[in-house]
């Protein structure tokens, strides 16, 4: 049986045949996942470091 997801379950990046961009740990280097967020909190399983990404457009225009 196949589990592949529904074609509008997937993302449009996925189905246009983009590639997914690649978040690592900043202090390991380990990949952490692929895809696109607007903000996520996500500890390394390797190194234990909890990182926090936000590309959120608030945050691209404080800086």
């Amino acid at each position: 049986m196949s589990k592949a997801a529904p074609a509008d379950v997937v993302p449009s990046c996925c189905r246009e045949g983009q590639a997914l961009h690649e978040v690592r740990c900043k202090r390991c280097n380990r990949l952490l996942f692929k895809g696109s967020v607007i903000s996520v909190e996500v500890k390394c399983p390797k190194c234990r470091s909890v990182q926090y990404f936000d590309y959120s457009i608030n945050a691209a225009d404080s800086k």
